[in-house]
């Protein structure tokens, strides 16, 4: 069971770099691809529920929206990796 974790906790990692990789790309016009609004979502439901914070927060950069989410997707790792350990 623990392998098995440890496989979703890798899978999250791969998961939540390609959500922010996708907000830089899109951000940027990277590969021709045309800046996108909703690039940020999978991001958003990946750091859930530390994203709901952004919407207390008054507006913001985005560069710092994105650290936020971050930050958010690095607590779930935190917690995914403290239940792992727990699991015995």
């Amino acid at each position: 069971m623990r392998k098995a974790l440890l496989a979703l906790l890798v899978l999250y990692v791969l998961c939540c770099l390609g959500a922010l990789g996708l907000i830089v790309v899109s951000q940027r016009g990277l590969y021709g691809l045309a800046p996108d609004p909703l690039a940020s979502v999978f991001a958003i439901v990946l750091a859930f529920p530390w994203s709901l914070t952004l919407r207390a927060l008054p507006p913001i950069d985005a560069r710092l929206a994105l650290v936020s989410l971050a930050v958010g997707m690095a607590i779930n790792l935190a917690v995914g990796i403290w239940l792992m350990r727990r699991w015995r």
